[in-house]
Parts: structure tokens; sequence; C-alpha cells
């Protein structure tokens, strides 16, 4: 049971670190962490509707309107009515926010090349089969 407990100790560490890491590396564009993942969302499907990021991010509506709400001010997105359903919107990059798609992309290389520091590919490849596996038993938790 004690290892059980440590397991979720370190998982909640390494998320609050990752997550100030981001925050800080973030903070000069303009966008929160919160709105990093949004951000990669868009990079692989531009024009994604506000229904569809909820459903992927497993967030309600309102928290998605919210978090993409930073990201309209600072002009790295735009959002318009969906033509197939006359209530929902679509969230499209614009210019400026394909532009620091390469910014993005690094951080968050360099934030996993220093989490994983000292792995061996071995391990990287062990490590990524056990967090797959827990990832799918997490989804039957819903």
């Amino acid at each position: 049971m004690q290892d059980i407990e440590l397991l979720g100790k370190y998982f909640s560490r390494i998320y609050r670190y990752s997550k100030s890491y981001q925050d800080r590396e973030l903070h000069r564009l303009g966008i929160g962490s919160g709105q990093f993942g949004f951000m990669m969302a868009l990079l692989h499907t531009d024009g994604i509707s506000q229904s569809r990021l909820s459903v992927i991010s497993k967030l309600d509506k309102t928290t998605i309107t919210r978090s993409i709400r930073p990201l309209i001010e600072n002009g790295y997105v735009v959002r318009e009515k969906d033509p197939e359903d006359r209530r929902g919107y679509k969230i499209f990059l614009t210019t400026k926010g394909r532009s620091i798609a390469p910014e993005l992309i690094q951080m968050q290389l360099d934030l996993e090349r220093q989490l994983l520091k000292d792995f061996t590919s071995e391990d990287i490849e062990l490590l990524t089969g056990f967090l797959r596996r827990m990832n799918e038993n997490a989804l039957m938790l819903k």
C-alpha cells in the first residue's frame, strides 16, 4: 500500500513542477500552461470545434471558452461560427499563433529532456509502455 501512495505523490510532484516550468516559459508569450494544450491541439487539428476540444480535453465548454479567451486576446487564435452547427464555434490558429509553434514544441522537448535525463532508451521505452497502460486503466475510472 505504501508504494501506491508514493506513486501518487510522484505523479503529483512531476505535474506541479512541469506546470510551474511551463508557466515560467510561456509567460513572456502571454500564454499559461492551461492554454498550452489547446495550442498543441490546434497545431495538430486547426479549425477544431469547441465541442471536440471539450471531448478531447475532458473539460466543459464553458471552461474551454474561458481558457481560449487569452489566446484570442493575444492574437494567437480566432473563434468563428461553425457553419455545420449554428450554435457551435471552431477555433483556428492565426499567423501569429502558427509562428510560435516552434517555441512551444521546443519548450515541451526541453521539459521532457530534463525529466528523462539519465534515462536509457530502454528505460524510456519501458516507462512509456507503463504510462500508456496506466492511462488506459485510468480511462476505466470515468
